[in-house]
């Protein structure tokens, strides 16, 4: 019971700012020619309270379960020396149904000590207006708005689709 009091309280006062965000590659054979591996992001809480996150709980057309973190990627503008919005589902649309989603609640998570959860998988790298060596972060939104953001390093886009042209 003191458990429990010390982590609500714990949360209400330091709450989210102790998370992080961690980018993660994963091989993966997605059928687009040059493309080897997707990203996703890790929202992981190295501290010593459990932390309540605003989560989407979804099940697939395949059944499978799940639990998503709203997130978004940026991109760095090397002319105006900032990171830019280059992938995001708007936040009126995270967690609905799609067309692969047979289910979406959005609910809210205890995130345990040494706990993550693994979120947001996308071979980005294969999107036009990408180049190799450009450089791009994750941002995760674990609250209910938009004002809590935490960012990942930044990683480094190394392999795009390759184009072969078919002769006429």
């Amino acid at each position: 019971m003191l458990y429990v009091l010390v982590a609500v309280l714990g949360d209400m006062f330091f709450g989210q700012r102790f998370l992080r965000a961690e980018s993660e590659a994963a091989a993966a054979d997605i059928g687009i020619p040059g493309i080897s591996k997707w990203y996703s992001v890790a929202l992981i809480n190295p501290g010593f309270l459990p932390v309540r996150v605003a989560a989407c709980d979804v099940t697939t057309d395949a059944g499978q379960e799940g639990v998503e973190v709203a997130n978004a990627i940026e991109k760095w503008d090397e002319g105006s020396r900032r990171w830019t919005v280059f992938w995001r589902i708007p936040r009126t649309e995270f967690c609905k149904h799609s067309f692969d989603i047979q289910s979406a609640q959005l609910t809210h998570h205890w995130l345990w000590p040494g706990k993550r959860f693994v979120t947001g998988a996308i071979a980005i790298q294969a999107s036009d207006g990408l180049a190799l060596g450009d450089h791009l972060r994750y941002k995760v939104f674990p609250g209910t708005d938009e004002e809590t953001e935490i960012a990942s390093p930044a990683f480094v886009v190394d392999e795009r689709p390759s184009r072969t042209l078919t002769p006429q």
